[in-house]
C-alpha cells in the first residue's frame, strides 16, 4: 500500500512521442530530470519508481503511466 500512496516520479519530458510509452523498461535516471523545477529527482524517488515497476510487474511505459 505504501508504493501506491507516495509521490511518483515521471519522466514528463523523456515522454515526448507515442511510441515511447512501448518501451519495456523504465528509463535511467536521468531522463526524469525536471528543468521547470530545474532539479533531478532524488535516488529514493527513482528507486520508488522501479520498484513500482517490478512489484506490479509492468510491461511497458503505457502500463507504468497508468499506475
Amino acid at each position: 500500500m505504501d508504493l501506491l500512496t507516495t509521490k511518483l516520479a515521471y519522466p514528463y519530458e523523456y515522454m515526448d512521442c507515442p511510441e515511447k510509452f512501448l518501451e519495456k523498461q523504465l528509463p535511467p535516471i536521468v531522463k526524469f530530470y525536471i528543468s521547470l523545477n530545474n532539479e533531478p529527482v532524488s535516488k529514493e524517488e527513482y528507486k520508488t519508481a522501479q520498484e513500482i515497476w517490478d512489484k506490479f510487474q509492468i510491461r511497458n511505459l503505457e502500463e507504468f503511466t497508468s499506475v
